[in-house]
């Protein structure tokens, strides 16, 4: 799932697993936006379920040939991995990782919360020409698109989490 608000592309990595064919799809959309918003002004916010499935070898593939097609749009690039805890802040550190290695020109930032990416993305997005007057707008617009994943089963309720497995009933 892509959704696009201003100039502002946000990738939803869901449960479903990621096809080569989606990857591709995904790609398309992004290039897309980024041709209405021009070259080193796009923004990218990328939610990410906690749930989500690692994608196959095909699919990584389609999503690194992707990579120089979109990449010269980019005017920065977060990602918001939300949940505390070690798998939380195992995930996170390996983005963060990934993403320094990229050595991309463009600024990129792995978030906990959506608020806190909302408030680094403002800090960007006025200098990037993008119309937006406050962190408050960025958070209402990822979390629709939040909300409209989770209600077309592309993402996990981050409100109401699955129980823990192993878990059968009352404390």
């Amino acid at each position: 799932m892509v959704a696009t608000w201003r100039s502002l592309v946000i990738p939803v990595m869901g449960k479903p697993l990621l096809t080569a064919s989606s990857a591709r799809a995904q790609t398309r959309a992004i290039e897309a936006h980024g041709k209405v918003v021009g070259e080193g002004r796009l923004i990218e916010v990328v939610l990410i379920d906690p749930e989500v499935s690692l994608p196959g070898a095909e699919a990584r593939a389609a999503l690194d040939a992707g990579v120089p097609i979109v990449s010269p749009y980019y005017g920065c690039v977060s990602a918001v991995f939300e949940g505390d805890g070690f798998r939380a802040a195992l995930v996170r550190g390996v983005l963060t990782s990934f993403q320094m290695l990229s050595r991309h020109h463009f600024p990129q930032k792995i978030f906990a919360s959506i608020d806190h990416c909302a408030s680094w993305t403002f800090g960007h997005a006025r200098p990037l020409g993008m119309s937006v007057s406050s962190p408050a707008e960025i958070v209402d617009a990822l979390r629709v698109v939040r909300a409209i994943a989770v209600e077309h089963g592309v993402f996990g309720s981050v409100d109401h989490p699955p129980p823990q497995h192993g878990h059968t009933g009352s404390p």
